[in-house]
């Protein structure tokens, strides 16, 4: 007999959403990329290099495993207790620098009481060699993916 195996790719959720199918035999669990598909994407090759969380029951995780390594990318569990937590940090990484400022700047806003036209002011109070540098304002600015190193 061929075992039966059911993947789904939800970075939040974990293998339980497939109790349904795990009730009928079928070994269930998660492949989720960390990686953003913005498009259907027919080539398998820009899989590779990529992570993939894994979880659910033992032949699930070891089909994901295999299907990672054939993809060329890399693989370990995140457990359903974690899913939300790694979707979080997934999402925040996914952005890069511009999510994690935009997120500072927020938190800034939130707790000094200040609003988006007025956004919080950094100390005046710099040391020498900071303001030899300029104000963080002067910097180039560049997309998150082009400052990046590859």
């Amino acid at each position: 007999m061929r075992a039966r195996v059911a993947l789904h790719v939800a970075g939040a959720l974990g293998a339980g959403v497939l109790a349904p199918l795990a009730a009928t035999g079928i070994a269930v669990g998660t492949f989720h990329p960390l990686r953003a598909f913005p498009a259907v994407e027919p080539d398998p090759a820009a899989a590779a290099g990529c992570f993939f969380a894994l979880d659910g029951d033992p032949r699930a995780r070891s089909l994901g495993r295999r299907l990672a390594e054939a993809l060329g990318g890399e693989s370990a569990v995140v457990p359903e207790e974690a899913r939300t937590i790694y979707h979080l940090a997934a999402t925040l990484a996914a952005g890069g620098v511009a999510t994690v400022l935009a997120a500072a700047a927020d938190l800034a806003r939130a707790s000094s009481g200040t609003t988006a036209d007025s956004p919080p002011r950094a100390s005046a109070r710099r040391r020498p060699s900071e303001r030899a540098r300029g104000s963080p304002s002067s910097a180039k600015k560049q997309p998150a993916a082009a400052a990046g190193s590859g």
